[in-house]
């Protein structure tokens, strides 16, 4: 990663609405990207940001699709799921404080308007969990099906395919960010702080001990592994990248000198998407 600037990918404007670029995902069935928004809204103590709507551009030509208007809402957390056990792919919605949705991507994107509605669950729905916590975020383990949920130090661990609460467990930390590396079962956990753990899976795959520590000169937002190089990402909200080995020997550091808020691998290309107050920018 050379972090050479390819292109930005504006995001589309309603209205006059302001919107910020949030979480990048990238549906490689449906060649697209998705990117969470929030848009200003006035409250009581003035102007806030609440998520509001995923807006859909072409994965090839970056052009703009669909926009996927929600309810206003307090947070919003999405991960694709791509071909699924029901022969389809989909994403998970984290709709305020407990609940999670698992929908059906493909009838989400069949219809060919420039904005839509999400109204009614139903008609997407695959299945609805009550996990009886705030979610702050999810994340897939896709080998076994699962689906790790997590708010404060509270992790529940769901069956991808039925929704169903296969365990629960506390933790000693309160993780911001986890991922999952199926190929080397490591765990590795951002908590907000200046510190990221990197935990190794044993066969059982419900137990595991720590393996080491990686430290940041700055707190971690965003976290990713590279699923070629194998290699951790982490990001701080001032668009500071660091790269580092699973063992952490720190290969890179780049700046990018703006606030950023999420980042996303194509694993096609290689090419990097990141987030930030004026779209996505592409780097690679």
């Amino acid at each position: 990663m050379n972090f050479q600037y390819i292109q930005k990918i504006p995001l589309s404007t309603s209205h006059g609405i302001y919107y910020r670029a949030d979480q990048v995902e990238i549906s490689y069935h449906h060649e697209c990207i998705l990117v969470s928004l929030l848009d200003r809204t006035e409250g009581l103590r003035g102007f806030i940001l609440r998520n509001s709507a995923i807006q859909v551009f072409d994965l090839n030509t970056r052009e703009f699709k669909t926009m996927i208007k929600f309810p206003t809402l307090d947070a919003l957390c999405f991960k694709i799921e791509e071909n699924d056990e029901l022969g389809g792919d989909a994403w998970l919605v984290c709709w305020p404080n407990s609940s999670l949705f698992k929908c059906d991507l493909s009838k989400l994107l069949l219809e060919k308007k420039e904005e839509r509605q999400f109204e009614n669950s139903s008609e997407y729905c695959i299945w609805e969990k009550q996990v009886g916590f705030s979610i702050i975020g999810i994340s897939l383990v896709r080998s076994q099906h699962q689906c790790y949920v997590f708010g404060g130090n509270t992790v529940q661990v769901l069956n991808l395919t039925s929704g169903d609460c296969m365990r629960q467990f506390q933790m000693e930390v309160s993780p911001q960010w986890m991922i999952f590396d199926d190929s080397t079962c490591m765990w590795i956990v951002a908590d907000g702080s200046y510190s990221v753990n990197i935990y190794q899976f044993h066969n059982d795959g419900n137990t595991w001990n720590r393996l080491t520590t990686l430290t940041r000169d700055l707190k971690t937002t965003m976290l990713m592994v590279d699923s070629v190089s194998k290699n951790i990402m982490t990001m701080n909200s001032y668009g500071t990248i660091e790269i580092t080995t699973m063992d952490g020997n720190m290969i890179k550091s780049h700046s990018l000198r703006k606030r950023t808020f999420g980042m996303n691998i194509n694993e096609i290309t290689g090419e990097l998407l990141v987030s930030h107050n004026g779209g996505i920018d592409i780097f690679k």
